[in-house]
């Protein structure tokens, strides 16, 4: 794979709790509609940036309002939750390699928690890059949209001039397959590229993580229909039936400038 240069990430994680026993006091906040937005929402912020924090309330907020929509009371933003999202945000960025959701989810239950729900992502740059990777990805779009979960914790934390590599599959150097399929769930997370340990897993890993034509081609019209808009003032735009804000225009472009790296564009 070609060398890729350095930039900023951030890792961000989300955990969704069922208690069940305070139910009955988050239904009646459902009822209170948010308040208007007076300024562009700090989801878009570049979390990259020197002395950039996550607006926690600000991507609960964005949460909340994405489970109504779907008919789901809005979760309490826990602080104790939010502070083991952000220890766990920390870890991964400091140490530049994922974490083990199940690891997490373990922790939570020896303290009681009943059937604790973890996201965790890594190598998006806005909140609201990674909020669009968790919907897009089956497993933690339910998460986000778990019918029982009544509080959640967010938190996100920076990593400078590195960019978010995957470890390399070492469980069976030899079985390109495998390795596909761990590369799949690497950049589902968020991962822009993997490690190899093998000759044989090089091809699998470059398949993953190059974008493909299809990829490349919805990528091109978004971006030709989010810079129409711009150019007439609007802030969202449509393209092939999806709806287009910054946070997508923002990952269609990082499509596009992988496909450059890798020669396909």
């Amino acid at each position: 794979m070609p060398p890729v240069p350095p930039r900023s990430l951030f890792r961000s994680s989300i955990v969704a709790i069922p208690a069940l026993a305070v139910a009955a006091v988050l239904a009646g906040c459902a009822s209170q509609p948010p308040a208007p937005a007076t300024r562009q929402p700090a989801f878009y912020a570049n979390l990259g940036e020197p002395g950039a924090r996550l607006d926690g309330a600000d991507a609960a907020q964005t949460i909340n309002l994405y489970r109504q929509r779907h008919g789901l009371a809005p979760l309490d933003l826990d602080p104790e939750l939010t502070a083991l999202a952000s220890r766990e945000a920390t870890a991964m960025a400091g140490r530049d390699a994922p974490a083990s959701a199940d690891a997490l989810r373990r922790a939570l239950a020896s303290r009681g928690v009943s059937a604790p729900m973890v996201n965790m992502s890594a190598g998006y740059r806005t909140m609201a890059e990674a909020f669009s990777g968790w919907r897009d990805s089956p497993a933690h779009n339910a998460a986000m949209l778990n019918p029982r979960a009544t509080r959640m914790g967010v938190a996100a934390a920076s990593a400078r001039q590195i960019e978010a590599i995957d470890a390399a599959y070492f469980l069976s150097v030899k079985d390109a397959i495998a390795t596909r399929e761990d590369a799949l769930v690497a950049r589902e997370l968020g991962f822009s590229g993997k490690l190899v340990f093998h000759p044989s897993q090089i091809a699998a890993a470059n398949e993953v993580f190059t974008p493909s034509r299809a990829e490349i081609e919805r990528a091109q019209h978004i971006i030709e229909a989010y810079t129409a808009a711009r150019a007439e003032g609007r802030g969202t735009a449509y393209a092939d039936g999806v709806f287009i804000a910054i946070d997508i225009a923002l990952m269609a472009e990082r499509t596009l400038a992988r496909a450059r790296q890798a020669g396909v564009l």
